[in-house]
């Protein structure tokens, strides 16, 4: 038994929780060394941060789809897939919009501010997952 059929959509909200942790590791370095920071420091934040973000979409459609008929799986897969392109465009746009509201103030409060952003967007997703189904579809009997 896998750990998605387990536990269900909480691993979807570990794998936010363990983005959010990166990032807010993230902004800690980047507020205390600003633009000094050597890829060495930066790394195990970024590896957090993946660690969190490739948990994260690839649970995020076997609990999604949980509740649907498996008749409809298919489209909802790819509306699923559709709805996750404009949210990462979308998201693009504002985090990079933040940060270029906030250049003139320097490159690191720019990266802050960004940074503060994703923060902000992590939260609130975090507050989602209990809108999610509980666990995914059952696997098909082979």
């Amino acid at each position: 038994m896998n750990l998605i059929t387990r536990l269900g959509r909480r691993v979807s909200l570990a794998s936010i929780v363990t983005t959010v942790a990166g990032t807010g590791w993230l902004l800690a370095i980047v507020r205390g060394s600003g633009t000094a920071a050597t890829a060495a420091t930066l790394a195990p934040a970024m590896v957090g941060i993946g660690i969190g973000i490739g948990a994260a979409f690839s649970t995020l459609y076997d609990i999604a789809i949980g509740d649907v008929d498996p008749a409809e799986a298919g489209s909802a897969s790819g509306s699923l897939s559709s709805v996750q392109q404009l949210a990462n465009a979308i998201g693009a746009a504002v985090i990079t919009t933040v940060y270029f509201s906030a250049v003139a103030g320097g490159q690191a409060r720019a990266m802050a501010a960004s940074l503060i952003a994703v923060l902000v967007i992590g939260l609130a997703s975090c507050l989602a997952v209990p809108l999610l189904p509980r666990k995914p579809q059952p696997e098909p009997g082979y």
